[in-house]
């Protein structure tokens, strides 16, 4: 999904930012789960399920903010994406990319 939401313009550099991103979340993750799993007092009012709740719980927001906020790709071109994601930000197609998409219809 990550080389289909950002323009061409700036796709390599908008991707690695984004990699970047996920890679250093997941090493938030890996180091923070073991913390909060031993924590005695986490521990022992939780009985160690205190991390599987949290994770579980942000990961529900995750999919509500996906659900409400990405848009479907199956078969749309990344120029119509690039409009359809301006328009949704409202923000202006830059005419050469709406002459493109045109064209490419």
């Amino acid at each position: 999904m990550i080389s289909e939401i950002f323009p061409n313009s700036i796709r390599s550099r908008a991707m690695a930012i984004a990699v970047g991103a996920q890679w250093f979340t997941g090493f938030l993750v890996t180091q923070s789960f073991p913390m909060l799993n031993e924590n005695a007092f986490l521990k022992e009012n939780f009985n160690g399920a205190f991390s599987f709740w949290l994770f579980a719980a942000l990961s529900i927001i995750c999919m509500f903010v996906v659900v409400k906020y990405v848009p479907e790709t199956k078969g749309v071109s990344l120029e119509k994406m690039e409009e359809a994601m301006a328009k949704k930000l409202g923000k202006k197609v830059p005419a050469a990319t709406a002459t493109e998409a045109e064209a490419n219809a």
